[in-house]
């Protein structure tokens, strides 16, 4: 008969394939962006590339899960490393994870900046800011990593290496505190974000009547793709409160119970904290998608997704009917 419970067993297996998914999907993105020079020059897309590299390494750790974990450890399934392999993952569960709600802060950052401010791909402000935006997440990573690990401060957190428990203060400072940080950051910078895009329509609608129609059309594609960049905007920093609700509420209620958390809370922090990089790709082809589903309006979502598999209209038709 087996010495580990069903629950220790839910957290050593449950990440892993959802880890895997995010892995996928973030090696997605990263190749997309590579691969296109003009891509590589957007200040979007090689922020993204950094909250995307970082993710690749958060998922894979996250897949390695208890793996890593001195064999033997109490009440840990799995568990089949040693010293040395927990404190390389403790290394990297720290930095890669939280340089990504830190990228998120700063992808948030830049679009509130580009729709606020109007700056543009080549703007040498926005190239200052693009400094700052990189800096931010991957210094505060590196600093707190090489400090856990000069400090010898990781060992098994039950789910996979990183800050000791006994070191409450640092786990807050070293990951929590930036990650709810980011939180108030990316709050902010939507409502600023669709106070703007408001008041644009606002304007638009006001000046409408006392201009000629070419300047009508030109503010209302003004408008338009501002409405357009805050609701990508909002379904990037959406992707990012999903992913960290549940560590935040394991989080909450170990600080309000003064011990364990609900295994309900932990059973979803296993499961959304790996896809990360899944919520990710989905905002990424979103745009492509809406093009996609504009160009056929016709088909219903069983006969889009099978057109972008490559299916043809006509045998697209058959195939939905047949479900």
């Amino acid at each position: 008969m087996s010495s580990f419970s069903w629950k220790q067993k839910w957290t050593a297996i449950t990440p892993k394939p959802f880890a895997f998914i995010s892995i996928l999907s973030s090696t997605y993105i990263i190749q997309h962006v590579l691969k296109s020079r003009k891509r590589r020059s957007e200040v979007f897309h090689r922020l993204l590339l950094g909250l995307s590299l970082c993710d690749l390494f958060a998922s894979t750790s996250f897949f390695m899960g208890t793996w890593p974990i001195p064999i033997g450890t109490k009440g840990v399934y799995l568990a089949s490393g040693n010293k040395a392999t927990c404190d390389a993952q403790g290394f990297f569960q720290q930095f890669f994870g939280v340089a990504p709600p830190l990228y998120n802060g700063s992808l948030a950052v830049y679009y509130f900046l580009i729709i606020r401010y109007g700056w543009k791909n080549g703007n040498p402000k926005l190239k200052v800011a693009e400094k700052l935006l990189h800096a931010v997440p991957l210094l505060y990573a590196t600093i707190t990593a090489v400090i856990g690990s000069a400090l010898d401060m990781y060992r098994s957190s039950n789910l996979w290496c990183w800050v000791a428990g006994q070191y409450q203060v640092t786990r807050m400072i070293f990951l929590y505190g930036p990650v709810w940080l980011s939180f108030i950051v990316t709050s902010f910078c939507m409502i600023k974000i669709y106070c703007e895009v408001r008041a644009q329509e606002a304007k638009t609608k006001k000046y409408n009547s006392s201009v000629t129609s070419a300047g009508r059309s030109d503010l209302n594609q003004r408008t338009d793709h501002s409405r357009r960049f805050a609701n990508q905007a909002m379904f990037y920093v959406l992707s990012f409160w999903i992913t960290w609700l549940f560590p935040t509420c394991t989080r909450v209620s170990q600080f309000i119970t003064g011990g364990s958390s609900p295994f309900v809370f932990i059973a979803l922090f296993t499961i959304f904290i790996p896809l990360q990089g899944f919520f990710n790709v989905l905002v990424y082809l979103r745009p492509k998608y809406l093009k996609f589903k504009k160009r056929h309006a016709d088909k219903n979502i069983c006969q889009l997704i099978l057109l972008g598999c490559g299916c043809s209209g006509e045998k697209a038709m058959r195939m939905s009917v047949s479900y």
